[in-house]
């Protein structure tokens, strides 16, 4: 946002929802919206290629810090949303659940968590402890400096590693940088 002279505000462009970038952002601006709103999620970043300049992301990756032993009940229904309203092609989204600085997992991207054998073959396994976490510890791993310093913290308080790309600004109403 841009203060004009008159002491008014003008408002950031918002990205173009026929792009790949612009859909995915507004994606994550919607899910962003409703999980600030769950009391179990204690910090949202975003990480992977949304926080580059990449112009044609596959998807969007956002990391979930979450309270220990959260149900994680509703926020696989909003990761589930979130992909239907993604609507382009082959994107997608992807959340990685944080608890305590460790990585446990995925959210479910099915209504009813149980066995499937799909799962099994992408080498995912359902935790029957915790309904809707998918547990990916046999098949990916994340980096320690993505869990320690994500390049974009967007709650509880925005904190940036890096340079943040324009369209991410404006879909998230972070302050410019001046040129």
């Amino acid at each position: 946002m841009k203060r004009l002279k008159d002491n008014t505000v003008e408002p950031s462009p918002q990205p173009d929802r026929d792009t790949d970038r612009g859909a995915l952002l507004l994606a994550a601006k919607w899910f962003f919206n409703r999980a600030t709103k769950l009391e179990s999620i204690t910090r949202i970043a975003l990480i992977g290629s949304i926080c580059t300049d990449k112009k044609h992301p596959k998807d969007i990756d956002i990391l979930l810090t979450i309270a220990p032993a959260a149900d994680i009940t509703p926020i696989s229904k909003l990761k589930r949303q979130m992909g239907g309203r993604i609507q382009r092609g082959l994107l997608g989204a992807d959340i990685f659940l944080m608890e305590e600085d460790r990585y446990i997992g995925r959210p479910c991207r099915f209504r009813e968590p149980h066995p499937r054998v799909g799962c099994a073959q992408d080498g995912l396994r359902c935790n029957f402890d915790r309904p809707f976490l998918c547990d990916t510890s046999n098949s990916f791993e994340l980096k320690n400096e993505v869990i320690t310093s994500p390049p974009i913290i967007l709650y509880p308080r925005l904190l940036a590693a890096g340079k943040i790309p324009v369209d991410v600004q404006a879909v998230f109403d972070l302050p410019q940088e001046k040129a």
